[in-house]
């Protein structure tokens, strides 16, 4: 077993397949959860968490009393979305699924 691409390398060409896949959803936030190499299938598991402008949304606060203006305060969110992305052990994209 020769595993062709790094752990540093491996992240980087699951975040360039992620922009590939995702392209015209402008996502934005791209980070790492988690990564993993399995020597049985000699494949990275990569899982990479982002979000969307879609994904944000206004919330109340539980207990939100008006303020001195009458308006309720509001707290903006924004929901992750996360897929794993598993390579082969030269980098070359294998699946692309959203987290079990």
């Amino acid at each position: 077993m020769t595993i062709t691409v790094d752990m540093k390398t491996a992240i980087a060409m699951a975040k360039r397949h992620l922009q590939e896949l995702t392209e015209g959803e402008e996502i934005q936030n791209v980070g790492l959860e988690e990564i993993s190499y399995d020597d049985k299938t000699e494949r990275w598991e990569v899982l990479l968490g982002y979000s969307r402008p879609w994904d944000t949304y206004k919330e109340v606060p539980s207990g939100a009393a008006p303020n001195a203006f009458g308006g309720i305060p509001t707290v903006t969110r924004t929901q992750r979305t996360f897929k794993y992305i598993e390579l082969d052990k030269d980098g070359n994209l294998v699946s692309f699924k959203g987290k079990r």
